[in-house]
This record gives C-alpha cells, structure tokens and sequence, in this order.
C-alpha cells in the first residue's frame, strides 16, 4: 500500500446536512471540507467566535454576536467555496439564494467539515 492510497483513505469525509421537504421526506447534501489554501480564512472565521467547545451545539446567537459584516461575508465566500468543492460549477445566483436561506446550517455543516470532533479548539482571543 502506497503513501497516496493512505491519504486518499483518510480525506475529510465531510458534513451532511439534511433539508426537510414540505412532504415531511429529507434531501440530504455533504459539504466537503475546504482545500489548504482557504485554511487561513477557514480559522481566521472560527477566531471570530472565540472558543467554540462543541460545534454541535453553537447556537446562532453566539455566531451572530461574535460575527461583523467582514466575518459573515467571510463566512458566505466559504461556503460558497465549500458547496463547489462538493458540487461543482453551480449557479450564481442559485447558490447565493441557497446559501441566504439555509447560512446558520450551512455555517455549522462547514465548521464540522473542517475541524475533525477529535480535536478541540483551544480559546482564542479576539480583539
């Protein structure tokens, strides 16, 4: 077994997200986590909330109160990278629509896809 083999086991899976239809039925869609080069804006955003003990349980009033417009604009510009990373070339304005509607999921899918539940996110402090 080659050290690429490794690797390729061992990619982030990423994050499900499952969307209620109207129907009561679920669609379901994976944000993959970001490549190296979004790594630095990726933690520059999770800067911005401070400590972040359990990704599961950040309530959106935290994300809120610790957000400006920067971070959010941040935070859309990911994951808007994300999704194409998962899904390839999407429609702009579609995807900026998605992205307006479902942000706080999408947001918390995004930081499960990027920081594994192993590893614990030591406080940061900011400003």
């Amino acid at each position: 077994m080659g050290i690429e083999e490794v690797m390729k086991r061992h990619l982030g899976q990423g994050a499900k997200l499952r969307l209620k239809r109207e129907d009561g039925t679920y669609d379901e869609i994976v944000i993959k986590p970001l490549t190296v080069e979004y790594l630095p804006e990726f933690w520059q955003l999770i800067a911005r909330l401070g400590q972040v003990s359990d990704l599961e349980r950040v309530k959106p009033l935290e994300i809120l109160q610790s957000f400006d417009k920067e971070a959010i604009e941040l935070a859309v510009k990911l994951i808007k990278v994300s999704l194409r990373r998962s899904y390839g070339k999407l429609d702009e304005k579609l995807l900026n629509e998605f992205v307006a509607s479902h942000f706080m999921e999408l947001l918390i899918k995004l930081f499960e896809a990027n920081v594994p539940k192993e590893v614990e996110i030591p406080e940061i402090k900011t400003r």
